[in-house]
C-alpha cells in the first residue's frame, strides 16, 4: 500500500488551535511514521507512531495556539515523504445541511444589486463531494474526496456563501484564521444523515432499508431512471420540428403567451409536458453601446435553452438556478433582434416564476422582455420523477458523515430542514436523536448552531403552513443542551427555495455562535415567553426589549372555536404587545405561515423574534 493520509491534510488545510489533532493514515504493515511540525524553518513538534499490521498509523499533532502564521507538515515513512505547505491552526467548524448550506457565493449574484466580496487567505474550506451509500452496516474511514478553497480570486466564489460571511465575522471577532468543514447535499433530508440501525430504532424505515439490500441498489435505479430518461428524449426529438423553422420567417407560432406566468394559469398548457419554443422580436437603438451583455430570464420550470439571432447565450438543466446568462455583446446588432427560449417540461406543471426579472442588459441600459411571447409547444408524456439519492435515508451518512468525526472541530453549522416539511411534526424527534449520535461519535456535548427556516411560499398559489409548523420544532430545538439558533424570517424570497442574501445569514450564525461557544455577546435577541389573556385582550410579554416594527401588524392570530382571527397589536412597553381579542382564544399564534416576508417583531438590535404559538389556558 502507498504512503498516504487523510484526505482533509492537504497544502492550505486549517487545523482545529487549542488541542491536539490525531490524523490517520496508510503505510507498509509495521512501518514506523515520523511527524514533523515546523514553523519558520523550526521544527515545533517531531512525533514517531508505528502502522499496525494492516498498514494503518496514527500520529498525534500537538496543541497549537490559533493564529495567522503558517506550518509546514512532514510525514517520513519507508523513505517515502509526505509534506504540506501552509497549515494554519484556527477556529474550525463544521458546517452541513442542505443547498442553502451548500449554495456558492456565485450563486448570491443579483444583476441589479452590488456583488462585492471581501478576499481573505485565512478563510478557507474543505469542500466534500456529494458521496451516497446504501450498504447497510457500513462506513467509510475516510472522505472519498474533497478539496480546499480559499477566500480569494475565483475559488472564492465557490465557497459556501451562508459559511463564508460565519467566517468573516467569526475571523474578524477572535482573530484567528477559521476553517470550514463542508458536507453539506442539496436535498438531503436528515435521516439521510443516520445509520441503518438508528432508522431502525425510530422506525418507518423498514422497507426503504429492505431494499437497500440488494448491492445494486443505487445502480440499477440509476440505470432505470437514465433509460426513462433517454426514452423521454428520443420521442421528444421525433415528434421536434420547430427547432427547425423558429430561427426564421417561416416560423408559425401556435400562440401567444404573457411571460411570466405557470402554465397551469393557461387552458392551453395545464398539465403540459414536453418542449416549448418561444420568440420574442426586441429592438436596439442606435444609441445604445453593444456592450456588457447579459440576458437574465428569471427562473425557468424545468430547463431552458437560449438564443438571441440564432446564437447560443446559455443554458441551465434544471429549475432552480437564476438564468443569468452573459455573453458576446457581437451577437447584437443594433434594430432588431430575436430572441428564442426552448424550455423542456418534464412534470407536468412548468412557467417562468412570478417575481422574477426578465430582460436583456446591455451597454448599461435595460430591455424589457417581459410581456408577449410566441409560441409553438410540442407535446408528449410526462416523465416519472427520478430518484434523489441524497434524499433518502441513511444515503450520506457512511460516505460523508461518519468520516467529518475524525476531524477536530470547535462546533457544527446546521441548515436543513426544507426537504423535512413534507413531515414537518416529526423534526425535534429526529434532530434530537441526530444530535445525540452527533455528540456521541465527537466524543463532547458539541455546539450545535441551526438555522431556522426562512419564509418561502413556493410556486404552489396558495400559503400553507408546513414551513411554519417546521419551524416550531427547530426553535424546540433550541432547548437541546449546547444548541442554538439563528432567526431567518425576513431573509428569503417568497418565490425562491435559495434566497440570494446569505450574508444575514451568516452574520447571525455567527452572532449566535460567538454567544453560545466564546461566551460573546454581540446582539440582543428577544423571544416571547408568554401569553395571557384576560379582560378582552392577550398580553404577550418578552424576553428583551422589543420592537413592533409594522403598523398594522400582519403576523398575529388567535384560534377562535377552531378558526384562525387575524388581531390588530399594540405595544404597550417594552417588553410586552397586546392584541385586543374580545374572547378567550385557544390559541394565538405569530408568524404562523409559511412566508411572514415583513416580520413584526424585532429586539432593540434588530433580529427577529421567532415565530410562536401559545395554548391559552
Amino acid at each position: 500500500m502507498s504512503f498516504s493520509v487523510m484526505r482533509y491534510i492537504a497544502d492550505g488545510a486549517v487545523l482545529q488551535c487549542g488541542e491536539p489533532f490525531e490524523l490517520f493514515g496508510h503505510s507498509e504493515p509495521s512501518a514506523e511514521v515520523t511527524l514533523t511540525l515546523t514553523h519558520g524553518g523550526k521544527v515545533t513538534a517531531k512525533v514517531t507512531s508505528r502502522a499496525d499490521d494492516s498498514g494503518r498509523f496514527t500520529a498525534v499533532i500537538p496543541a497549537v495556539s490559533g493564529g495567522f502564521e503558517s506550518y509546514e507538515l512532514e510525514l517520513l515513512s519507508g523513505g517515502e515523504q509526505l509534506f504540506f505547505t501552509d497549515i494554519l491552526f484556527g477556529e474550525v467548524f463544521h458546517i452541513s445541511g442542505q443547498s442553502n448550506m451548500e449554495l456558492p457565493l456565485r450563486r448570491t449574484y443579483h444583476p441589479f444589486k452590488p456583488f462585492e466580496h471581501r478576499e481573505c487567505g485565512f478563510i478557507r474550506e474543505f469542500r466534500v463531494p456529494v458521496e451516497c451509500c446504501f450498504t447497510p452496516d457500513y462506513e467509510d474511514e475516510d472522505f472519498r474526496g474533497g478539496y480546499w478553497m480559499r477566500a480569494e480570486g475565483e475559488q472564492m466564489l465557490g465557497m459556501s456563501g451562508a459559511g463564508y460571511y460565519f467566517a468573516l465575522v467569526l475571523m474578524d471577532e477572535l482573530k484567528c484564521p477559521v476553517g470550514l468543514l463542508n458536507t453539506s447535499a442539496g436535498g438531503c433530508a436528515i435521516e439521510s444523515r443516520m445509520p441503518a440501525p438508528m432508522l431502525r430504532d425510530i422506525g418507518g424505515y423498514e422497507d426503504r432499508l429492505g431494499s437497500y439490500a440488494d448491492p445494486d441498489f443505487m445502480k440499477n435505479r440509476a440505470d432505470s431512471d437514465a433509460a426513462d430518461m433517454r426514452r423521454w428524449y428520443e420521442t421528444l426529438g421525433r415528434l421536434d420540428r420547430v427547432g427547425e423553422t423558429v430561427f426564421g420567417e417561416d416560423f408559425i407560432p401556435e400562440g401567444r403567451m404573457n411571460i411570466p406566468l405557470y402554465f397551469r394559469e393557461t387552458d392551453e398548457l395545464k398539465g403540459f409536458s414536453g418542449r416549448v419554443w418561444m420568440r420574442k422580436k426586441f429592438v436596439i437603438h442606435e444609441s445604445t453601446e453593444l456592450r456588457d451583455a447579459e440576458l437574465i430570464l428569471g427562473n425557468i420550470i424545468d430547463n431552458d435553452r437560449a438564443y438571441i439571432n440564432g446564437e447560443k447565450v446559455g443554458e441551465t438543466g434544471y429549475m432552480y438556478p437564476p438564468r443569468y446568462y452573459r455573453f458576446d455583446p457581437s451577437v447584437l446588432r443594433h434594430g432588431e433582434n430575436t430572441a428564442v427560449v426552448c424550455m423542456e417540461v418534464k412534470g407536468g406543471d412548468g412557467g417562468f416564476v412570478r417575481g422574477k426579472d426578465y430582460c436583456l442588459k446591455v451597454g448599461g441600459e435595460v430591455i424589457d422582455l417581459s410581456g408577449e411571447w410566441e409560441y409553438t409547444a410540442v407535446r408528449t408524456e410526462t416523465l416519472s420523477p427520478s430518484v434523489f439519492f441524497p434524499e433518502l435515508p441513511m444515503a450520506l451518512w457512511a460516505a460523508m458523515t461518519t468520516p467529518a468525526f475524525r476531524v477536530n472541530i470547535r462546533g457544527m453549522l446546521w441548515y436543513q430542514g426544507e426537504t423535512n416539511t413534507w413531515h414537518p411534526e416529526k423534526y425535534f424527534g429526529l434532530f434530537a436523536r441526530f444530535t445525540e449520535l452527533v455528540r456521541e461519535r465527537c466524543g463532547k456535548e458539541l455546539p450545535i448552531i441551526t438555522v431556522q427556516l426562512p419564509n418561502f411560499a413556493g410556486h404552489g398559489g396558495t400559503v400553507g403552513t408546513n414551513w411554519a409548523v417546521l419551524r416550531l420544532q427547530q426553535e424546540k430545538c433550541t432547548e437541546l443542551p449546547n444548541c442554538g439558533m439563528a432567526v431567518t424570517i425576513g431573509c428569503g424570497e417568497s418565490n425562491d427555495l435559495h434566497p440570494i442574501d446569505k450574508k444575514t445569514v451568516g452574520e447571525r450564525l455567527a452572532w449566535e455562535t460567538l454567544e453560545l461557544v466564546y461566551g460573546r455577546k454581540m446582539k440582543e435577541k428577544s423571544r416571547c415567553v408568554s401569553a395571557e389573556w384576560s379582560d378582552g385582550k392577550v398580553t404577550l410579554t418578552f424576553s428583551a426589549e422589543t420592537e413592533l416594527v409594522n403598523s398594522p401588524a400582519l403576523y398575529f392570530e388567535a384560534v377562535c372555536g377552531g378558526k384562525a382571527v387575524t388581531l390588530a397589536a399594540e405595544k404597550t412597553s417594552p417588553h410586552t404587545v397586546v392584541l385586543p381579542c374580545a374572547a378567550k382564544p385557544e390559541q394565538v399564534r405569530y408568524a404562523f405561515n409559511d412566508d411572514p416576508s415583513e416580520p413584526d417583531l424585532f429586539s432593540r438590535d434588530g433580529l427577529p423574534v421567532a415565530p410562536f404559538v401559545f395554548d391559552i389556558t
